[in-house]
């Protein structure tokens, strides 16, 4: 896509293979049903977008802000052949990531603000450097998943949980000395 292009929404849902999306503001758009194969996305804006039942795999998604985004249903933790998702610089405040998949996939300078974080089984995520506010309600957070060997474990290194509400919240194998839990 060109920097001039207007996109307001993408239907029937689009697949994009080793595509580089860079510099793009998609705000309030519509693109529900994407898939990425082994793509790039950087310095993209996604705030107030439907981007509902998305897929990826092997994919890097680099300071980036899904602030207020509606994510529901999406495989935001797809492997492909042994290779997991990145995630680094992330905003995911006020975006709805209920019912959304995770096998794994690595997770860096991650912002979630009130998100809504509801019924989540991180699996084999690994988080470093993380920011949770508001409420957790049902999550998981493993130091390794199942079947996830062949993945570095999860040491949730300086995640911060201190302005969080944690409610069924569970941290399965992980040591948690590094990290700022609610009082």
């Amino acid at each position: 896509m060109a920097a001039s292009s207007k996109v307001s929404e993408i239907d029937p849902s689009a697949v994009f293979q080793h595509t580089k999306w860079q510099n793009f503001g998609f705000s309030g758009t519509k693109l529900n049903g994407i898939r990425f194969f082994e793509c790039q996305i950087r310095n993209c804006l996604f705030e107030q977008c439907q981007l509902e039942d998305w897929r990826l795999w092997s994919t890097t998604i680099t300071e980036c802000s899904f602030r207020w985004a509606d994510l529901k249903r999406s495989a935001l933790g797809g492997v492909l052949e042994g290779r997991r998702n990145f995630y680094t610089g992330v905003d995911f405040s006020e975006a709805d990531l209920r019912q959304t998949v995770y096998q794994a996939a690595a997770f860096e300078r991650c912002a979630y603000r009130n998100t809504k974080l509801v019924k989540i089984d991180f699996q084999t995520s690994a988080f470093s450097n993380c920011q949770f506010e508001g409420e957790l309600n049902d999550v998981l957070f493993y130091h390794r998943g199942f079947k996830g060997e062949a993945f570095p474990p999860n040491e949730m290194l300086n995640v911060d949980f201190s302005h969080a509400k944690l409610r069924d919240v569970g941290f399965r194998g992980l040591i948690l000395d590094r990290v700022r839990l609610p009082f």
